[in-house]
């Protein structure tokens, strides 16, 4: 599963919204869309820690 797909699974089996990802990693709700589209493939490890954060997984998750 590539990380686009574990984002946007974790994202609604949390029930968040895309504006509730974006405002807790710092990013603009189109950010967390284009993640999840696999149109921005790399990510900031910051912004990795931040988005496993709010989707309850170790950072690992999504990045291996």
């Amino acid at each position: 599963m590539e990380i686009k797909d574990k984002i946007r699974k974790r994202r609604l089996e949390l029930k968040l919204t895309l504006e509730e990802v974006a405002t807790a990693v710092g990013v603009e709700k189109s950010t967390v869309k284009k993640w999840e589209s696999g149109q921005i493939a790399s990510m900031r490890q910051s912004k990795i820690v931040a988005l496993a954060r709010i989707l309850q997984v170790e950072p690992t998750y999504l990045v291996i």
